[in-house]
């Protein structure tokens, strides 16, 4: 029998996050914490987290607040990390 491979989640660095963005998560904060897509798609299964925004994840499935719509907009329109560590420069 195969053996399943064990989850890198951080959990307490999720728990960290929701903590101090009211609830609210984004699935590339997830994955910088160690998430597998498995990971995500396991958490929404067990309604542990559900859909804000496409990639955006609330914690518990009541309303929405004001300060978790806020934090679910900043979250989804993050821009996505640069993959140079280096300032562009433009001359011109």
């Amino acid at each position: 029998m195969p053996r399943r491979a064990t989850s890198a989640l951080d959990e307490t660095g999720v728990a960290r996050l929701l903590r101090d963005q009211d609830g609210v998560v984004s699935r590339r904060q997830l994955v910088e914490l160690g998430a597998t897509r498995t990971d995500v798609r396991r958490l929404l299964a067990r309604r542990e987290l559900h859909v804000v925004h496409p990639g955006v994840f609330v914690d518990h499935n009541g309303a929405v607040t004001r300060r978790q719509r806020e934090w679910a907009a900043v979250l989804a329109c993050a821009p996505p990390p640069s993959t140079d560590s280096q300032p562009s420069t433009r001359t011109g």
